[in-house]
């Protein structure tokens, strides 16, 4: 059985529409036969026969929706214009390469493949790890763990990166280990910021003469709970050194923006997604959450998504 719920409001431009699908195992246009009742006011009509037609009238003028069950979809046709057999505009993930895209693999479509989710090829700088690239933080900076040719930072490519006090090999003051010469002396020295004379890199001062800090690549006893050294938060480690988690007011774990989507809770319409899945309308549309413009179009790019009430925007 399935119920239409239009909302509309005169003088706007804009029509709203809500769908609500009942029954065990049923999805949007299914062949299943109910009671008809129809009932038709100014602005609200309630259909539950899957043959029948409603029709909502006002000063708008006057639209109808019709389930078809041959079809397993939506006929819709207005006083203003005609559809039949509707058929969701094109997209980002339909698999062809439409206008304003670079690439489009359809399902395949992924942030660390070939092709993002936003129908864009990957490019070292995009801030994401793909191909060859070792790291991606989406930044030029040559001073972190990243190098701005998407190589992480190590001692000795002559850029002084996290834990390290120097790099510079032909230097007589600098180590191999990218440490001051005076390092270790346990006296702190100009251009050291601690010595504590040891070899232990999980207390306050590095065996570099580097004050402990997250993203160094080590973990500060009692202070950490991880270090990986990078500025991913894709991974196990975020950049505050914790696990990733729903509440860290980052984009972190398999979240697809901030706090919300994959294991987390659904993202609200505007916010980024990778899938239908991520996006409380269950529609991602070139990697942003947006209302679907049919009960259709929300089963055809989000075939599991499940019954239940949706806001839907017919004028797309």
């Amino acid at each position: 059985m399935i119920l239409y719920r239009w909302v509309m409001k005169f003088g706007w431009n804009r029509w709203m529409v809500a769908a609500v699908v009942f029954g065990l195992g049923a999805g949007c246009g299914d062949d299943s036969v109910g009671t008809s009742e129809s009932t038709t006011t100014a602005t609200t009509t309630t259909t539950t026969d899957p043959t029948m037609t409603g029709t909502t009238t006002g000063s708008m003028g006057t639209d109808t929706m019709m389930t078809d069950p041959g079809s397993s979809g939506i006929t819709e046709s207005g006083s203003g214009a005609e559809t039949t057999g509707v058929i969701p505009d094109p997209f980002c993930g339909d698999g062809n390469i439409d206008d304003g895209e670079e690439c489009d693999d359809g399902e395949a479509n992924d942030n660390n493949g070939a092709c993002t989710v936003a129908c864009h090829l990957p490019v070292c700088g995009d801030g994401y790890i793909q191909g060859d690239e070792a790291c991606d933080d989406g930044n030029d900076a040559n001073d972190d763990a990243c190098l701005a040719t998407c190589v992480e930072n190590t001692c000795g490519d002559g850029f002084v990166g996290p834990g390290e006090a120097c790099d510079a090999p032909e230097d007589p003051l600098c180590t191999d280990a990218c440490a001051l010469a005076s390092c270790g002396d346990g006296v702190t020295q100009p251009g050291e910021e601690c010595d504590d004379a040891n070899d232990d890199d999980t207390d306050a001062c590095l065996t570099t003469c580097i004050a402990a800090s997250c993203g160094d690549g080590f973990v500060q006893s009692d202070v950490e709970l991880c270090d990986d050294g990078n500025d991913d938060n894709s991974d196990e480690c975020t950049t505050l050194c914790q696990a990733a988690a729903c509440d860290d007011g980052l984009k972190s774990g398999d979240e697809s923006d901030v706090d919300c989507g994959g294991a987390c809770d659904a993202c609200d319409d505007g916010l980024a997604c990778t899938e239908g899945s991520d996006c409380n309308s269950y529609v991602c549309d070139a990697g942003v959450c947006v209302l679907g413009d049919s009960c259709l179009g929300i089963k055809t790019v989000s075939p599991d998504a499940p019954s239940g009430l949706y806001s839907i925007d017919i004028d797309g």
